[in-house]
């Protein structure tokens, strides 16, 4: 089971995780994060004496954990190989996204998986499991919570996971006060990237079931493709729209992701550069809010 508070983890402990079942012996000695999400939450937590690398680091690291993430070996730019884990000795991955298991040696579950079979532990992100039943109905601080209780408890941290979830329940405390205080409410869009759908035209959004949304909300935002029963709902934690579903909903701002692959620069300069994008009252007040990729993810920056 899983301890909380001060209490030692009780040892084998046994984690589903995503509905992938696994039972570990001992805390993870050479664990390493596949995502700048995943990786702050280890920091956060004081563990990159039990890290052997990180790997995917969308943008700059939160200066609060700079100093610690410089302790640790970075494997690669983006996904680290199956050779850079192997080279490393790994006995936990963990990661926010689900590419980043999704070639067969890395595969988590199935007649095909190498990584159980090798002692290597794994826990990914809930609101990204494989199995789409499997994930949150929609991601929520207690989705945050969770996420820590149970990393915490399989590196047997648990007082530690505690201080954080204090922390961060503190934080969010501040933001809903201080959005109350403003007596605004803003209707918003968070637009990640463009050219997704088969034609390439398509527009990546903050859908209503992930962490955009939570973040949008806590900020006191509308997120306007996560309004319930509406006819511009969209499930899952992304979704692919077109120009023409952005521009009808007429958001008040429109957040921009910044990331070292894609920035907001890049498209502000796309939205201007079209007469139908600059005819929408949002475009022609340059309404925008630029945000990085790695605060789009949960992490303790929740």
């Amino acid at each position: 089971t899983l301890s909380f508070g001060t209490q030692q983890t009780k040892y084998p402990l046994e984690i589903i995780n995503c509905g992938v079942k696994q039972t570990f012996t001992k805390p993870p000695e050479r664990a390493v994060t596949m995502n700048q999400g995943m990786t702050e939450f280890l920091l956060a937590m004081g563990l990159e004496g039990s890290m052997a690398g990180t790997a995917y680091i969308d943008d700059e690291i939160w200066p609060r954990y700079e100093k610690a993430y410089k302790k640790v070996k970075v494997l690669a730019e983006k996904y680290a190989t199956d050779a850079q884990l192997m080279e490393v000795d790994a006995d936990f991955i963990t990661a926010n996204y689900g590419s980043a298991f999704s070639e067969k040696p890395r595969r988590r579950s199935g007649s095909d998986s190498g990584l159980h079979e090798a002692n290597i532990g794994t826990w990914l992100e809930t609101t990204y499991c494989e199995d789409k039943g499997l994930r949150p109905e929609v991601a929520t601080e207690q989705t945050v919570y969770d996420a820590i209780k149970e990393i915490g408890a399989i590196f047997n941290v648990n007082d530690v996971a505690k201080m954080l979830i204090d922390q961060i329940e503190a934080d969010f405390d501040a933001a809903q006060t201080a959005v109350k205080n403003t007596g605004h409410a803003l209707t918003a869009i968070l637009l990640d990237g463009i050219g997704c759908g088969d034609d390439g035209k398509g527009y990546f959004v903050g859908a209503g079931e992930g962490s955009v949304n939570m973040i949008l909300e806590s900020a006191g935002m509308t997120n306007l493709f996560g309004v319930k029963d509406s006819e511009s709902f969209k499930e899952d934690s992304y979704a692919c729209v077109t120009a023409d579903e952005i521009i009808a909903l007429n958001p008040d701002v429109l957040l921009l992701i910044e990331a070292d692959w894609d920035k907001a620069l890049n498209k502000i300069n796309h939205l201007h550069n079209s007469s139908a994008w600059c005819a929408a009252p949002f475009v022609q007040r340059a309404d925008y809010i630029k945000i990085p990729f790695s605060a789009s993810a949960l992490s303790p920056r929740n």
